[in-house]
Protein backbone atom coordinates (compact mmCIF):
# COMPACT_ATOMS: atom_id res chain seq x y z
CA UNK A 1 0.00 0.00 0.00
CA UNK A 2 2.99 2.14 0.79
CA UNK A 3 4.48 1.44 -2.53
CA UNK A 4 1.48 2.30 -4.02
CA UNK A 5 1.66 5.76 -2.48
CA UNK A 6 4.92 6.70 -3.38
CA UNK A 7 4.35 5.62 -7.20
CA UNK A 8 1.28 7.95 -6.40
CA UNK A 9 3.26 11.18 -5.54
CA UNK A 10 6.47 10.20 -7.98
CA UNK A 11 3.53 10.45 -10.74
CA UNK A 12 2.31 13.68 -9.51
CA UNK A 13 5.95 15.33 -8.97
CA UNK A 14 7.40 14.37 -12.45
CA UNK A 15 3.37 15.70 -13.69
CA UNK A 16 4.63 19.37 -12.53
CA UNK A 17 7.82 18.97 -13.26
CA UNK A 18 7.47 18.74 -17.18
CA UNK A 19 4.46 20.94 -16.92
CA UNK A 20 6.91 23.69 -15.24
CA UNK A 21 9.44 22.60 -17.89
CA UNK A 22 6.54 23.09 -21.12
CA UNK A 23 5.32 26.06 -19.83
CA UNK A 24 9.14 27.49 -19.98
CA UNK A 25 10.03 26.08 -22.94
CA UNK A 26 6.66 28.05 -24.20
CA UNK A 27 8.16 30.94 -22.74
CA UNK A 28 11.24 30.98 -24.73
CA UNK A 29 10.05 29.93 -27.90
CA UNK A 30 7.96 32.86 -27.72
CA UNK A 31 10.83 35.26 -26.66
CA UNK A 32 12.86 33.95 -29.86
CA UNK A 33 9.83 34.30 -32.01
CA UNK A 34 9.72 38.16 -30.39
CA UNK A 35 13.36 39.12 -31.32
CA UNK A 36 13.28 37.57 -34.83
CA UNK A 37 10.29 39.52 -35.49
CA UNK A 38 11.92 42.68 -33.90
CA UNK A 39 14.49 42.09 -36.26
CA UNK A 40 12.77 41.63 -39.25
CA UNK A 41 10.34 44.68 -38.80
CA UNK A 42 13.78 46.66 -38.26
CA UNK A 43 15.36 45.42 -41.66
CA UNK A 44 12.48 45.85 -43.64
CA UNK A 45 12.31 49.86 -42.26
CA UNK A 46 16.14 49.57 -43.13
CA UNK A 47 15.82 48.24 -46.52
CA UNK A 48 12.98 50.53 -47.63
CA UNK A 49 14.88 53.45 -46.21
CA UNK A 50 12.63 54.60 -43.67
CA UNK A 51 14.48 56.15 -40.48
CA UNK A 52 13.60 57.30 -37.18
CA UNK A 53 14.14 60.52 -36.57
CA UNK A 54 14.31 62.72 -33.33
CA UNK A 55 10.63 63.29 -34.15
CA UNK A 56 9.89 60.02 -33.29
CA UNK A 57 8.25 59.57 -36.58
CA UNK A 58 9.01 57.49 -39.56
CA UNK A 59 9.98 58.81 -43.12
CA UNK A 60 9.71 56.93 -46.25
CA UNK A 61 12.40 57.91 -48.69
CA UNK A 62 10.09 58.13 -52.03
CA UNK A 63 12.46 60.37 -54.40
CA UNK A 64 12.14 58.71 -57.76
CA UNK A 65 14.17 59.77 -61.04
CA UNK A 66 12.14 60.35 -64.20
CA UNK A 67 14.26 60.00 -67.15
CA UNK A 68 12.56 61.91 -70.30
CA UNK A 69 13.68 59.87 -73.51
CA UNK A 70 12.96 61.85 -76.97
CA UNK A 71 13.19 60.66 -80.38
CA UNK A 72 16.08 62.25 -81.93
CA UNK A 73 18.01 62.17 -84.71
CA UNK A 74 21.95 62.69 -84.97
CA UNK A 75 23.49 64.27 -88.17
CA UNK A 76 27.31 65.58 -88.48
CA UNK A 77 30.51 65.32 -90.46
CA UNK A 78 33.35 63.42 -89.39
CA UNK A 79 36.59 64.69 -90.53
CA UNK A 80 39.37 62.56 -92.31
CA UNK A 81 42.03 61.80 -89.48
CA UNK A 82 41.41 61.94 -85.50
CA UNK A 83 38.31 63.42 -84.17
CA UNK A 84 37.11 63.55 -80.79
CA UNK A 85 33.80 62.95 -80.28
CA UNK A 86 30.27 61.95 -78.67
CA UNK A 87 26.93 60.34 -79.90
CA UNK A 88 23.82 61.98 -78.19
CA UNK A 89 21.66 59.40 -80.05
CA UNK A 90 21.84 56.50 -78.20
CA UNK A 91 21.09 54.19 -74.94
CA UNK A 92 23.38 53.70 -71.99
CA UNK A 93 24.95 51.07 -74.13
CA UNK A 94 24.84 50.41 -77.93
CA UNK A 95 26.76 48.07 -80.16
CA UNK A 96 29.45 50.03 -82.08
CA UNK A 97 29.22 48.54 -84.80
CA UNK A 98 25.23 49.44 -85.01
CA UNK A 99 26.43 53.38 -83.70
CA UNK A 100 29.10 53.52 -86.38
CA UNK A 101 27.18 51.74 -89.51
CA UNK A 102 26.58 55.43 -91.26
CA UNK A 103 30.22 55.60 -92.02
CA UNK A 104 31.86 51.93 -91.35
CA UNK A 105 33.59 51.80 -94.45
CA UNK A 106 35.95 54.82 -93.51
CA UNK A 107 37.11 54.07 -89.97
CA UNK A 108 40.15 52.79 -89.45
CA UNK A 109 39.75 52.75 -85.26
CA UNK A 110 37.92 53.99 -82.50
CA UNK A 111 39.16 54.45 -79.06
CA UNK A 112 37.75 54.68 -75.87
CA UNK A 113 39.51 56.04 -72.02
CA UNK A 114 38.18 53.99 -68.87
CA UNK A 115 41.28 55.61 -66.79
CA UNK A 116 42.14 52.65 -65.58
CA UNK A 117 46.07 52.31 -65.22
CA UNK A 118 45.25 48.20 -65.95
CA UNK A 119 43.87 49.02 -69.41
CA UNK A 120 43.25 52.23 -69.88
CA UNK A 121 42.49 52.54 -73.16
CA UNK A 122 40.06 50.34 -75.04
CA UNK A 123 40.00 49.96 -79.01
CA UNK A 124 37.60 49.07 -81.90
CA UNK A 125 38.88 48.57 -85.72
CA UNK A 126 36.84 46.93 -87.89
CA UNK A 127 39.32 45.90 -90.38
CA UNK A 128 40.76 43.04 -88.07
CA UNK A 129 39.70 39.75 -88.95
CA UNK A 130 36.98 38.09 -87.02
CA UNK A 131 39.25 36.17 -84.48
CA UNK A 132 40.19 39.14 -83.12
CA UNK A 133 38.86 40.17 -79.77
CA UNK A 134 37.57 43.78 -79.68
CA UNK A 135 37.74 45.53 -76.58
CA UNK A 136 35.36 48.65 -77.45
CA UNK A 137 32.17 46.88 -77.94
CA UNK A 138 29.62 49.14 -76.54
CA UNK A 139 29.33 53.14 -77.20
CA UNK A 140 27.54 55.74 -74.69
CA UNK A 141 26.01 58.79 -74.69
CA UNK A 142 28.09 59.76 -71.76
CA UNK A 143 31.30 58.57 -73.40
CA UNK A 144 33.75 60.72 -75.37
CA UNK A 145 35.55 58.68 -78.34
CA UNK A 146 38.55 59.26 -80.43
CA UNK A 147 38.12 58.13 -83.76
CA UNK A 148 40.10 57.93 -86.78
CA UNK A 149 38.40 58.05 -90.16
CA UNK A 150 40.13 57.05 -93.77
CA UNK A 151 37.96 60.02 -94.96
CA UNK A 152 35.41 63.11 -94.35
CA UNK A 153 31.98 61.11 -93.93
CA UNK A 154 28.50 62.42 -92.76
CA UNK A 155 27.43 60.44 -89.79
CA UNK A 156 23.48 59.69 -89.34
CA UNK A 157 21.99 57.99 -86.25
CA UNK A 158 18.15 58.03 -85.40
CA UNK A 159 17.48 56.50 -82.11
CA UNK A 160 16.50 58.80 -79.10
CA UNK A 161 18.02 61.41 -76.51
CA UNK A 162 17.24 61.22 -72.75
CA UNK A 163 17.65 63.95 -70.14
CA UNK A 164 18.50 64.01 -67.29
CA UNK A 165 22.04 62.78 -67.53
CA UNK A 166 24.42 62.04 -64.62
CA UNK A 167 28.33 61.54 -65.55
CA UNK A 168 31.07 59.98 -62.51
CA UNK A 169 33.56 61.62 -62.78
CA UNK A 170 37.10 61.23 -60.92
CA UNK A 171 40.39 62.77 -59.82
CA UNK A 172 42.46 63.42 -63.11
CA UNK A 173 41.67 63.08 -66.80
CA UNK A 174 38.24 62.27 -67.70
CA UNK A 175 36.66 61.74 -71.19
CA UNK A 176 33.46 62.15 -71.05
CA UNK A 177 30.00 62.65 -74.11
CA UNK A 178 27.75 65.11 -73.92
CA UNK A 179 24.45 63.62 -74.35
CA UNK A 180 22.34 66.30 -75.31
CA UNK A 181 21.70 67.87 -78.81
CA UNK A 182 21.20 71.72 -76.91
CA UNK A 183 24.20 73.75 -76.85
CA UNK A 184 25.31 76.13 -73.70
CA UNK A 185 27.51 78.29 -72.37
CA UNK A 186 30.63 76.25 -71.20
CA UNK A 187 30.67 78.04 -67.86
CA UNK A 188 26.95 77.29 -67.34
CA UNK A 189 27.62 73.83 -68.51
CA UNK A 190 30.11 72.74 -66.66
CA UNK A 191 28.49 74.75 -62.83
CA UNK A 192 28.18 71.68 -61.10
CA UNK A 193 31.24 70.48 -61.47
CA UNK A 194 32.76 73.72 -59.51
CA UNK A 195 35.06 73.96 -57.95
CA UNK A 196 36.23 69.77 -58.18
CA UNK A 197 37.39 70.45 -62.24
CA UNK A 198 39.93 72.99 -63.21
CA UNK A 199 40.64 72.72 -66.81
CA UNK A 200 38.27 71.42 -69.63
CA UNK A 201 39.38 70.86 -73.25
CA UNK A 202 38.42 69.47 -77.13
CA UNK A 203 40.25 68.99 -80.07
CA UNK A 204 38.05 70.33 -82.80
CA UNK A 205 39.13 68.43 -86.10
CA UNK A 206 36.93 71.17 -88.31
CA UNK A 207 39.15 73.62 -87.53
CA UNK A 208 42.61 74.51 -89.47
CA UNK A 209 44.31 76.46 -87.22
CA UNK A 210 43.20 75.94 -83.60
CA UNK A 211 42.39 72.39 -82.99
CA UNK A 212 42.59 72.45 -79.37
CA UNK A 213 39.88 74.48 -77.35
CA UNK A 214 40.14 75.32 -73.51
CA UNK A 215 37.99 76.39 -70.85
CA UNK A 216 38.84 76.93 -66.99
CA UNK A 217 36.53 78.70 -64.17
CA UNK A 218 39.70 79.03 -62.26
CA UNK A 219 41.42 82.47 -63.05
CA UNK A 220 44.92 80.78 -61.11
CA UNK A 221 45.23 77.90 -64.14
CA UNK A 222 46.44 78.78 -67.66
CA UNK A 223 43.84 78.58 -70.12
CA UNK A 224 43.31 80.14 -73.51
CA UNK A 225 40.09 80.35 -72.78
CA UNK A 226 38.92 80.11 -76.16
CA UNK A 227 36.17 77.34 -75.46
CA UNK A 228 33.02 79.37 -75.37
CA UNK A 229 29.98 76.71 -75.51
CA UNK A 230 29.92 73.21 -75.11
CA UNK A 231 28.22 71.94 -78.25
CA UNK A 232 27.05 68.16 -78.71
CA UNK A 233 28.67 65.83 -80.96
CA UNK A 234 32.24 66.80 -79.35
CA UNK A 235 33.93 64.61 -76.34
CA UNK A 236 35.16 66.64 -73.71
CA UNK A 237 38.63 65.95 -71.69
CA UNK A 238 37.74 67.07 -68.38
CA UNK A 239 40.92 67.15 -65.52
CA UNK A 240 39.22 66.59 -61.86
CA UNK A 241 40.71 67.46 -58.25
CA UNK A 242 37.82 65.41 -56.43
CA UNK A 243 35.49 62.91 -57.72
CA UNK A 244 32.06 64.51 -58.53
CA UNK A 245 28.98 64.08 -61.21
CA UNK A 246 28.70 66.10 -63.75
CA UNK A 247 24.54 66.68 -64.29
CA UNK A 248 23.57 67.40 -67.83
CA UNK A 249 19.47 68.28 -67.74
CA UNK A 250 18.90 70.65 -70.32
Amino acid sequence: MNEIKKLKKLRKKTFFSEKRRSKGSAILIAAAALFLIIGLVLFSMDFLGIKNRITGRAELDTSVLIIEVTQAYCDFTIESGWNLISIPCTADVTAVDEVFESVEDNIISIHGFTGDVQDTWLAYNPSLPAWVVQDLTDISRKGGYWINMQDQAQFSLNRSTATPNYIAVSPGWNLVGYPTLASEEINQALSTLQPNYNLTVIHMANETSDLWKEYSWDPSVSSDQDLIYADPYYGYWIYMTDSDTWVIDW
